[in-house]
């Protein structure tokens, strides 16, 4: 990486990091600002960033940016938390996930018809994962009702770790990896089954040696925060040196964290926070140079048409379906089904397509993820928060009974930081 790299990489998240309060409620994200800046200084623009998608300068950060998040969202977001969520969240991840993929394949098919079905299966996985950092004013915007906001935290915050083993198990599909339904099931349960004991274990471990640390007056506060973040990498290479998914191993690590802690985790996790929140800058400037702007010259039509359904069609009927009988209101429902936005996961299914190249269309199925994510960061970040200010004009005319008025525990996904004041 030359010295202009370098600079430009050091610059841009401190510049934004300078006016994020100020610029919280306009149109301009974190991701949308440094995508556009990755694309201007990319090989289609002044060519400072000319990266390549398999370097390990662009890998690294994309998959420890990954990791870092899986692992912070899990242990702010463990199960019990999603219990105290409400139904929202619990309806768009069992009924509504599923059926977005369904939808995605399907959509897929339709308007790239020379598409294999497994590989529109690859791509409906891919790009079924939320990413709230790129509508960050609608989850901070505390006039939406609370249970609309932590519904969609709470999705975002945990289909990624739905998603990842699901996509590994696409793509083994779509290789020619897995011959037979018995073979596959064997190989999915393999790969999360060590993913889990992993995880569980090196968050589990790595916990209790961070309290007897504490007790012992061994370590301080701010050393113990940074040990935090690093378990994320460690149950990640772990389990990735044992054959099972590395991400998923990460996820688990943070929930098995924040389920066997003693006490709060809020300490020990402000590191794994602070990190999350440079690498999710560092990871939408690496995308917009070393991901969009060289896939720009293979985008068509058909692809632009399949990132609209992704963000529209596919998103809007599976939440609909699944909010069926829960008497939320149309503007919920619509306001919900939008704000679906896709981000970090699929930038990194669509980084790791493109540099394996494990399948005949791998390369066409990765642009279609790297369009609708572009389409994705510029339209949700344009609208959070007009929509946002909207949306909550409407739902404080509901009646106090409604499900939009469910009272819910508020948890900040790690995500989110970005943005924040």
């Amino acid at each position: 990486m030359n010295s202009g790299a370098l600079l430009a990489i050091t610059l841009l998240p401190l510049a934004w990091a300078l006016v994020a309060r100020r610029l919280r409620s306009s149109p301009l994200t974190g991701p949308l600002v440094m995508a556009a800046a990755g694309v201007a200084l990319g090989p289609q623009g002044l060519d400072v960033l000319a990266l390549d998608v398999g370097a390990a300068e662009v890998a690294g950060p994309l998959t420890v940016a990954l990791v870092v998040v899986l692992f912070s969202d899990a242990a702010r977001l463990d199960l019990s938390t999603l219990r105290r969520s409400g139904r929202l969240a619990a309806r768009l991840l069992v009924v509504g996930l599923p059926l977005g993929i369904v939808a995605g394949a399907l959509a897929a098919l339709g308007v790239m018809p020379s598409l294999t079905l497994a590989a529109a299966v690859v791509l409906a996985v891919a790009v079924v994962p939320t990413d709230a950092a790129l509508g960050l004013a609608v989850v901070e915007d505390e006039r939406v009702p609370p249970a609309v906001r932590q519904g969609l935290n709470v999705e975002s915050g945990l289909n990624d770790g739905i998603a990842v083993p699901l996509f590994v198990l696409a793509v083994a599909g779509a290789a020619g990896e897995l011959s037979t339904v018995p073979e596959a099931v064997t190989t999915f349960l393999t790969v999360i089954g060590v993913a889990v004991v992993t995880g569980g274990v090196v968050g589990a471990v790595g916990v209790r040696l961070l309290e007897l640390s504490d007790r012992a007056g061994w370590s301080s506060a701010s050393w113990r925060s940074v040990a935090t973040v690093l378990l994320a990498p460690a149950a990640y290479a772990l389990a990735d040196v044992l054959g099972g998914s590395g991400f998923v191993a990460a996820f688990v690590a943070g929930m098995a964290l924040a389920a066997t802690a003693r006490g709060p985790v809020e300490e020990l996790t402000r590191g794994s926070e602070a990190v999350g929140h440079l690498l999710t800058l560092l990871a939408f400037l690496l995308f917009g140079a070393a991901v969009l702007s060289p896939a720009l010259e293979r985008i068509t039509w058909p692809m632009l048409a399949f990132a609209v359904l992704a963000l529209t069609l596919t998103r809007l009927v599976p939440v609909a379906i699944a909010l069926l009988g829960a008497r939320y209101s149309l503007p919920t429902v619509l306001f919900v089904g939008w704000f679906g936005p896709r981000g970090l996961a699929s930038v990194i299914f669509a980084a790791e397509l493109v540099d394996r190249a494990e399948f005949a269309q791998a390369e066409v199925v990765a642009t279609a993820i790297i369009t609708t994510v572009a389409l994705s960061v510029v339209a949700h970040g344009v609208t959070a928060a007009p929509w946002a200010r909207r949306y909550a004009a409407v739902a404080r005319r509901h009646p106090g009974d409604a499900p939009e008025h469910e009272d819910v525990m508020v948890v900040r996904s790690g995500r989110t930081l970005p943005h924040s004041p």
